[in-house]
């Protein structure tokens, strides 16, 4: 399955949910959330979200994120694609899990 098909099916996924910046600013201010960004390396030392750890996209092992039952996690990128992609992948191998994706990311 190629990228497109894999966003293309992400989109139509419970388990992958889109949520906003105000949404995600309220789950951060309640420390309700295990954050994951999904860029590069280079990228995540420019910027990036405070207390979230980064799992590029490039090299996405879902057994390798942190998990918190009692939290939401939230995958987040530039723009929200890579994201959700990443999200897919994470609910592959988890099923019974959800998450959420920054819907446009963090531009």
């Amino acid at each position: 399955m190629n990228d497109e098909s894999l966003l293309s099916q992400s989109l139509q996924d419970n388990h992958v949910v889109d949520i906003t910046v105000e949404e995600l600013q309220g789950w951060i201010e309640a420390k309700d959330v295990v954050l994951v960004d999904v860029r590069e390396e280079e990228e995540y030392s420019l910027e990036h979200i405070e207390e979230s750890s980064v799992h590029c996209l490039s090299s996405f092992e879902p057994s390798n994120v942190p998990l918190d039952d009692k939290k939401k996690l939230v995958f987040y990128c530039r723009s929200g694609r890579r994201s959700c992609l990443a999200g897919h992948h994470f609910v592959t191998s988890f099923p019974d899990k959800t998450v959420y994706n920054l819907k446009g990311g963090i531009l």
